[in-house]
C-alpha cells in the first residue's frame, strides 16, 4: 500500500508501555519519519518517554496516556478525531481500548494488529502469531504495508529470551 508522501500530515502513533517498548518502538518510529520526514508526528505515550524520545527528535509531541486513561475511552477518541490524523498506528497490540482510539481517530488510514476481533475497525491490518513474534518484529511488521525501508525481519527466537539469557548465566556460574 503506497501513500504519497505529501498525503500525510499528521501521524497518530499508539504505543504507552514501559522504557522497553518504547526502545523496541524507536526502531518502527524512526523509519515512519524516515518515509514522511514533513509530517507532524504525535505519540500517545506515558510522559517519561521524554526520557528516551524527546519531543523535537523523532517525534513531535507526546500526548500523556496517563491523562487519556482519566479521561475515559470516549471523551479521549473525541480529542484525538479532533486532531485531524492522517494516519494512525496502533503498536500496542494487547488493548482493545488502544485498539478503539487508533480505530475511531478519524485517521483516513489506520494499521495495527490483527489479533483482536475487533481489529477489523482498521482499515490495514497485519497477522502474525504474537506467542513467538518480537516485540521488534511486531513493531515493523505492523508498519510494512507502508512500504517502509525493513531489510530484516525475523527475530523469532526459538526459546524464550529468559530462558536463552539464564540458561547462559548459569553455564558461566558452573564453568
Amino acid at each position: 500500500m503506497n501513500i504519497e508522501s505529501d498525503s500525510i500530515k499528521k501521524i497518530l502513533i499508539n504505543k504507552p508501555g514501559a522504557l522497553g517498548d518504547y526502545i523496541a518502538a524507536s526502531v518502527a518510529i524512526r523509519k515512519i519519519r524516515a518515509k514522511y520526514p514533513k509530517a507532524e508526528i504525535h505519540l500517545l505515550a506515558t510522559l517519561y518517554v521524554k526520557n528516551v524520545m524527546p519531543e523535537g527528535s523523532i517525534i513531535d509531541r507526546i500526548i500523556d496516556y496517563d491523562y487519556y486513561k482519566k479521561q475515559g475511552v470516549f471523551k479521549f477518541i473525541q480529542f484525538i478525531r479532533s486532531q485531524k490524523y492522517d494516519l494512525a498506528i496502533n503498536l500496542r497490540w494487547s488493548s482493545e481500548r488502544d485498539l478503539l482510539v487508533t480505530a475511531f481517530s478519524g485517521a483516513k488510514y489506520t494499521f495495527g494488529l490483527a489479533n483482536k476481533f475487533l481489529s477489523i475497525l482498521y482499515t490495514n491490518r497485519t497477522y502474525c502469531n504474537i506467542a513467538i513474534t518480537h516485540e521488534f518484529e511486531k513493531n515493523l511488521m505492523v508498519i510494512k504495508p507502508l512500504e517502509v525501508s525493513i531489510k530484516i525481519l525475523s527475530l523469532i527466537f526459538s526459546k524464550p529470551v529468559w530462558l536463552m539469557i539464564s540458561q547462559k548465566i548459569f553455564l558461566q556460574k558452573t564453568s
